[in-house]
Parts: structure tokens; sequence; C-alpha cells
């Protein structure tokens, strides 16, 4: 009886919050009160799908050695956005930086010298 109690009081709480904050923004009863029904189906359809995905990924994350970093996760989208950006800024290890780079280090440069 708790636990249907629980999940009454959870779906009270996204139907006036949804309510609240349509009508804010919006002044009318008629779409508040659509995206009051609206957001709880949406939640209830999408978070089996999320808890499913979270399940699946977040349980590689939880049995990765703690020494390795994301970066070292092998195939993983991390490691894959910082080897696009890492390249798109010309920040990898196979080339020279970017001239803006080094303008930077030069300006850094001559103002630790006092110049």
């Amino acid at each position: 009886m708790k636990f249907i109690a629980f999940k009454t009081s959870q779906v009270c709480l996204h139907m006036g919050v949804a309510f609240a904050v349509t009508y804010t923004f919006t002044g009318s009863l008629a779409v508040g009160g659509v995206a009051a029904v609206v957001e709880p189906l949406c939640n209830v359809t999408l978070m089996p799908l999320h808890d499913k995905l979270w399940a699946k990924h977040g349980a590689n994350a939880a049995t990765a050695a703690p020494e390795q970093t994301p970066k070292a996760a092998s195939g993983g989208l991390l490691s894959r956005v910082q080897a696009w950006v890492a390249k798109v800024l010309g920040n990898s290890s196979n080339g020279p930086a970017p001239a803006y780079a080094q303008v930077a280090a030069s300006g850094r440069e001559q103002a630790a010298l006092g110049a």
C-alpha cells in the first residue's frame, strides 16, 4: 500500500509541476492541463527505456577498473569525442600546435618576463 501511495504522489507531483510551468509560460488553463497529462505519459513511456540503457551502460562503468580513466577506455564515446576535439583543435600529439596556441604561449611568456 505504501508503494502505491508513493507512486501516486510522484504522478501528482509530475502533473502539478507540468501544469504550473506550462500555465506560467502560456497563461492558458487548457494548455497547462494538456501538459499535465502528456508529461507523465512521456515519463511512463521513456523511463523503462532509460532504466534499460542505464543498466546496460551503467553496469559497464561500474565494473571498469578504478585506475582506468574514461579516455583510456577503448572505443568509448567519450574517448572518440575527445579524440575528435583534439584533432579539430590541433591538440593531438601527432602534429604541431595551431598558430593561435603558439601566439597565446608567446604572449604568456612575454607577460611572465615583464615585457
